[in-house]
């Protein structure tokens, strides 16, 4: 039998209600609800009544660690909010699952990191020499991803040697997760491209699990409302391909969420829309895989269980879980690298980690 893990939720926004806590709620073997925060309590107060929680409620993080007894805190705030909570909350001794990015630079990541490495904490019953740390990134769990991953894997297409990641869409201003106030006011650093894009990087990173060697990018010069550009980004990985990586929310594309990976027998093409797959070889013939549509729930569900296995797993597996905060960070380098390339005229970069 499992033993539940006593889950304190700090920011009870859109991401919560929509997302996480009507499937936590449907783990309760796996993970137990014993505190609310938000930084306006009757927000938590709300949330505790329309889905029937009786646990108590608070305006700071602070209140929760002097006055619950909990495991782990599952942290959902505006990107420029994350890494002082986090910080707080590994200096106390408890455990941390976060919304991503890890944080909103790469410095900071480094050091919450290097904070729960330090630290010890029993969970279940168990001693941990490190502080659980895992950051939550849906993406690592999309059923197309991993398919693409395989049939590259087992050589569907020889050997993979050119890429290209069109992520370039249009998110209007109505749609309910632009719409929000922080992202509107536009305060938390790298706009849409750590908010949206770390998620076609995530996806990139299942494909091509090879640690990134060099890349270089430029940004675009359309501004709307004061958000970040759009920005390509040439990435050269190590003993892998060689690619192209498009990110922006302010274009319309009717091909937008396609991938193509070229290989030296044949070239995978994915809608990721349609969750369809086609491999096109040389005789210009197509076989095509229809993916199954696993619903936004289910993919959470999984995320969740693969999260408690970890928690409870060995401690000195945690690095290499697909949710941890060092897969993460891999994630935030390789936009922080972009960026910093993209001021720079587009500068071919070696990643911090390679050049270590």
């Amino acid at each position: 039998m499992t033993k539940p893990i006593k889950l304190a939720i700090i920011g009870t926004g859109m991401i919560v209600k929509d997302r996480h806590l009507p499937n936590l709620l449907r783990l309760n073997d796996y993970f137990s609800i014993v505190a609310l925060c938000n930084r306006t309590v009757h927000k938590a107060q709300e949330m505790a009544i329309e889905f029937r929680l009786s646990v108590p409620c608070f305006d700071s993080c602070q209140e929760i660690l002097d006055r619950v007894d909990f495991d782990i805190a599952l942290v959902c705030l505006p990107i420029g909010e994350i890494a002082d909570v986090v910080r707080l909350i590994l200096q106390s001794g408890k455990g941390v699952i976060c919304e991503k990015p890890i944080a909103d630079n790469y410095d900071t990541a480094r050091e919450l990191i290097a904070l729960a490495q330090s630290g010890l904490v029993q969970v279940g019953g168990e001693k941990s020499s490190c502080l659980p740390y895992f950051v939550l990134e849906n993406h690592r769990r999309r059923a197309i991803y991993l398919q693409m991953h395989t049939l590259i894997e087992q050589g569907k297409i020889g050997k993979a040697h050119l890429f290209h990641l069109n992520d370039l869409h249009y998110t209007p201003s109505s749609n309910k997760w632009f719409a929000t106030a922080w992202r509107r006011n536009g305060k938390h650093r790298g706009g849409y491209l750590l908010d949206g894009g770390i998620h076609a990087v995530a996806a990139m990173r299942v494909l091509f699990p090879n640690r990134v060697k060099t890349l270089s990018a430029a940004f675009s010069h359309y501004f709307e409302m004061d958000a970040e550009p759009g920005m390509i980004i040439q990435i050269c990985f190590d003993k892998g391909p060689t690619g192209q990586l498009a990110l922006g929310d302010r274009y319309h594309d009717p091909y937008s969420r396609m991938i193509k990976i070229y290989g030296d027998k044949a070239t995978l093409i994915a809608n990721v829309a349609e969750r369809r797959l086609e491999i096109w070889s040389s005789d210009d013939s197509a076989d095509k895989v229809f993916i199954p549509i696993a619903s936004i729930g289910e993919e959470t569900i999984q995320m969740w269980q693969d999260i408690y296995s970890g928690i409870m797993g060995p401690s000195d597996r945690t690095s290499s879980h697909p949710f941890s905060a060092e897969e993460a960070l891999k994630d935030l380098e390789i936009l922080h690298t972009a960026m910093a390339s993209a001021q720079k005229e587009g500068l071919t970069l070696a990643l911090p980690s390679y050049a270590e």
